[in-house]
């Protein structure tokens, strides 16, 4: 005994057991020192003491012992019957460190009241493997703050921070809904806008980032819905003098493989209509140089024309030509209506907004999942084009940082082994490969999804940086575990994980670290669009453009401006060669000063435009039993247009060169 308490330390020990009733204190401690005799006790002897409180004479002695117990002190005992020969002593007796683990044994699972609870250990602090660099050693422009170390369920005062020039290698964040996600987000692209880093965030669900920053007075506000922000314009056909057009065309192709199903010889076709359509507006493929005068780019309306014409002459069979016509003009004539004709024109919003400064394109209003998946492709793939336009010198520090949001629309994982897939897989592996590559460039990309497994592999292997917060399912925590080298201890405590506590690993870091990440200084609210850009109604912009074109019968007294014409313009659904044609006319309008010259060989082409513009043809005029009836039918697709204008529109849409309509039944 001597011996262990040397080696393990020497301890007094008593046990108190309190009850309203005596027999069950006392068989209660019976039993605990039936439990502690044993082989090994040796000599040492133990006894039970009962002290009981129904005794008037030691009532207060009684006090003073629950006092004593009360502060977890062992109560003391005077020994002896005189003064001189009292002892103060305690009922203790002497233990080694050894045994005092039986005496004071814990639960080992959970019990009522007392939760035991298992955690896996990570790293204390952050530990970099280049031991002579220190994010303390930074200017605090150098580094972003991203929460306290959490350590076996508490939280530490150790600050977890990251170097900014490291995030331009790039950064993947997951975790359930819940888990916080966003606010880690939040919380880096506070820490950035701090450092006067800018951001863009591409958002294709839910729509939140511009409530939280839109009313910020530097972030600049997209989105493909006109009511809710500034409406984005792309045109993917534009691309940077430095690049060549076969090169831009090679990446469109791989986008929208990447976005669309395509099998057997549709990338083909698609690419052969796509180059067919840039010679078609004017464009020398082999110099990559513009042939006209005024610069112009194809749209989605010429592709699908020039696809019409490669599968109608090709050798294929017409139930071929007929799936191919299905699977690639439907889709390509999907971006030519409804709000996909408004965001997908000829101009294009400036790529210093975007790319330059704070920026959130906010896609959540977009229904189709291929759609959301293209304009994430194109952006990706332009900012790439921009930067590479705009470059100065290799492996630039971090000077911008793009938000990939839901990262599964256009990074999607495809393992199986189809054809269809192993198509698609290749595409996304160009898209992961010129995301790998931005970084030379300072371009770094946080690409965040809530289900690692959906996300195609090598979108998380390439990342330096990985924050993963409680995930549930066991395919997404060996994902993202096997990355970052985590134990299996390790990897099933993510799924135990409090809200706001992530696993934080870099591939120069010795061990991976638990991090409460700090809630973001940012507040919750709803954005205000200030923007006035609104699209105009059809049926105003069918009046302004008939106004110009039937300026000589109708005779506008006030000249419109040519800006509100192109704007117009935009809202009609009409051919390349149509609204080329109305164009040339609203120039001539703008140089004549608000007047327009027909001759009477030009009416069969007049009569075409009007009918365009009204949005209607023969068969809808053959319909029409009488004058009254059409004079209604145009009515109905005008705004605010007087009888006499509405008579001459009519009269114009029943001309004919060996006689016309009287005027008198109109």
């Amino acid at each position: 005994k001597t011996k262990e308490y040397d080696c393990y330390g020497m301890w007094n020990i008593a046990s108190y057991f309190v009850s309203d009733d005596m027999s069950s204190a006392e068989i209660a401690a019976s039993n605990y020192r039936s439990l502690m005799n044993g082989e090994k006790s040796g000599r040492e002897l133990s006894a039970i003491n009962s002290w009981r409180s129904n005794n008037p004479e030691i009532m207060g002695n009684f006090l003073d012992l629950t006092t004593y117990l009360s502060r977890f002190t062992h109560p003391k005992f005077c020994y002896g019957s005189k003064a001189d020969y009292m002892v103060l002593t305690d009922a203790t007796t002497s233990v080694s460190g050894k045994d005092l683990g039986l005496h004071m044994g814990l639960p080992r699972a959970t019990v009522s009241g007392l939760p035991v609870i298992e955690h896996a250990e990570f790293g204390k602090e952050v530990t970099s493997y280049q031991l002579f660099r220190k994010t303390v050693d930074l200017r605090p422009e150098e580094r972003m703050t991203l929460g306290k170390v959490f350590d076996l369920g508490r939280i530490t005062n150790k600050i977890v921070e990251l170097e900014n020039k490291s995030l331009n290698m790039h950064t993947f964040i997951t975790g359930s809904t819940g888990s916080g996600k966003s606010n880690t987000v939040y919380q880096m692209l506070c820490e950035l806008h701090q450092d006067n880093i800018p951001w863009l965030v591409i958002e294709p669900a839910k729509g939140e980032y511009k409530d939280v920053f839109g009313n910020w007075p530097d972030v600049n506000v997209y989105s493909t819905n006109p009511n809710v922000a500034e409406l984005i314009n792309l045109n993917p056909f534009r691309f940077p003098k430095s690049i060549h057009v076969l090169e831009h065309v090679d990446g469109l192709v791989e986008i929208f493989s990447a976005c669309w199903p395509m099998y057997d010889a549709m990338p083909s076709f698609f690419k052969d209509a796509m180059l067919k359509s840039y010679e078609c507006v004017g464009w020398d493929l082999g110099s990559s140089t513009f042939e006209g005068d005024n610069l112009e780019y194809p749209d989605f309306e010429i592709l699908a024309e020039q696809l019409n014409n490669l599968i109608e002459n090709s050798d294929y069979a017409s139930d071929i030509k007929s799936n191919y016509r299905g699977a690639l003009i439907t889709r390509v004539k999907s971006l030519t209506v409804g709000l996909n004709k408004f965001i997908f024109t000829s101009e294009q919003t400036p790529y210093e907004r975007i790319f330059d400064e704070n920026c959130i394109l906010d896609i959540s209003r977009v229904k189709s999942g291929e759609t959301k998946a293209l304009i994430m492709g194109m952006m990706v793939y332009i900012l790439n084009e921009y930067r590479v336009d705009k470059k100065t010198s290799n492996n630039n520090g971090l000077k911008h940082i793009t938000v990939l949001e839901e990262a599964h629309n256009l990074l999607k994982n495809t393992s199986s082994s189809n054809g269809e897939s192993d198509l698609v897989g290749k595409s996304v592996e160009m898209l992961t490969q010129t995301i790998a590559e931005i970084r030379t460039y300072g371009e770094g990309f946080i690409i965040v999804d809530q289900s690692p497994s959906s996300v195609d592999i090598s979108a998380i292997k390439n990342t330096n940086t990985k924050i993963v917060l409680r995930t549930p399912e066991a395919n997404d925590r060996e994902a993202v575990g096997r990355s970052m080298g985590l134990t299996e201890n390790q990897v099933n405590e993510i799924a135990k994980l409090p809200g706001g506590v992530a696993v934080v690993y870099q591939n120069d870091w010795v061990n991976p670290v638990l991090t409460m990440i700090d809630k973001a200084p940012v507040k919750d609210g709803v954005y205000i669009s200030d923007s006035s850009i609104r699209i105009r109604t059809i049926k105003s912009a069918r009046t302004k453009i008939l106004k110009v074109v039937m300026q000589p019968w109708i005779g506008e007294n006030n000249v419109i401006d040519k800006e509100e014409l192109v704007e117009s313009l935009k809202v009609l659904s009409l051919s390349r060669n149509e609204r080329k044609e109305l164009m040339e006319i609203i120039d001539d309008y703008e140089l004549l000063g608000g007047n327009i010259i027909w001759n009477e060989t030009e009416m069969d082409k007049l009569i075409r435009l009007v009918k365009s513009v009204l949005g209607i043809n023969d068969k809808d005029i053959a319909r029409v039993n009488s004058s009254i009836e059409l004079l209604r039918l145009v009515r109905d697709r005008v705004k605010k247009m007087t009888d006499k204008d509405l008579k001459e529109i009519c009269y114009v849409l029943t001309y004919t060169k060996d006689g016309d309509i009287d005027g008198n039944d109109i």
